[in-house]
């Protein structure tokens, strides 16, 4: 891992930057524990795997209980767990069920840049919509 301002390639920070990159760090609780399961003190590192790896895009099940808050509030927890990826191997979320800190490079962008121009044809921006002016 680069440790000083030194270790870095020249240019990857202004490239992130400039990319609108940023980085996903998951640490599993795995990750942070001796061979017996004993959590490790804040002041101790652990050696541990890392692993650059994909997002895992898999869709939850769309389960959710209904529970309440200390101040009886209704709200919605998911509830549902990912089916047991038989190959995936490559994920942020292979990596974290192996008990890996996993870091993946992410996008901010997630405009779909293919279908501007068809949007375009659409005549969307001179229509009077009939919202109104809030006045």
């Amino acid at each position: 891992m680069f440790g000083t301002e030194g270790d870095h390639p020249p240019g990857d920070r202004r490239r992130a930057w400039r990319d609108h990159l940023l980085y996903n760090l998951n640490i599993p609780t795995l990750a942070t524990a001796d061979p017996l399961g004993n959590a490790a003190s804040a002041h101790e590192l652990l050696p541990f795997e890392l692993q650059v790896a994909t997002m895992n895009v898999s869709r939850w099940p769309a389960e959710f209980e209904e529970r309440r808050d200390p101040k009886n509030r209704r709200y919605y927890w998911a509830s549902g767990s990912l089916p047991d990826p038989k190959t995936d191997t490559q994920s942020d979320l292979a990596g974290i069920r192996a008990g890996r800190v996993t870091l993946t490079p992410l996008t901010i962008d997630r405009t779909r840049h293919d279908l501007l121009a068809a949007m375009q044809q659409w005549g969307l921006g001179t229509r009077d919509w009939g919202l109104g002016t809030g006045d």
